[in-house]
């Protein structure tokens, strides 16, 4: 004779199915996840690269420059500042080289700043903070485009 699956057969297999399911989710760390999400401010370097910068621009840069954004000073300033003349690369004789541009300025720059961090998410001076993006570099005397390259947490002591 065979035996039907009534509602009470039902409800012990839907809880042991929920208590397995519980039980790998806490075995590989998945619950309290929002315990381990960092919220508020830290400080970071913020290392960029920017092209194509003209010459006048580049010398009115200073270490120690404050950032300035939606009209009022930011929390970081310019702690590293390398210009030389701007590059392209192209081929002659079949050789790869690169072809000097004089007229522009290549510029690499360290920004020391407290960002806002919300989990893996970062902003300054709303700007997200992520390696690849595009970051404008705005001081009082200049303001030109850039690309971060490398961002540093920077731990207190």
């Amino acid at each position: 004779m065979k035996k039907k699956l009534n509602i009470i057969d039902f409800i012990v297999i839907l809880c042991v199915a929920c208590a397995l399911i519980f039980t790998v989710i806490k075995l590989k760390g998945g619950g309290d996840s929002a315990a381990n999400i960092f919220t508020g401010s830290q400080k970071v370097i913020i290392e960029c690269e920017a092209r194509e910068v003209l010459p006048f621009l580049a010398d009115k840069l200073t270490v120690g420059d404050v950032l300035v954004s939606q009209k009022k000073y930011q929390d970081g300033k310019i702690i590293e500042i390398a210009a030389e003349d701007d590059f392209t690369i192209g081929a002659i004789d079949g050789k790869i080289v690169k072809i000097p541009r004089p007229e522009y300025k290549f510029i690499r720059l360290k920004i020391e700043a407290n960002v806002n961090r919300y989990g893996s998410y970062m902003e300054q001076g709303g700007q997200p903070i992520q390696v690849g993006n595009k970051y404008y570099v705005k001081t009082e005397n200049a303001m030109f485009l850039s690309i971060i390259s490398r961002v540093t947490m920077v731990e207190d002591k």
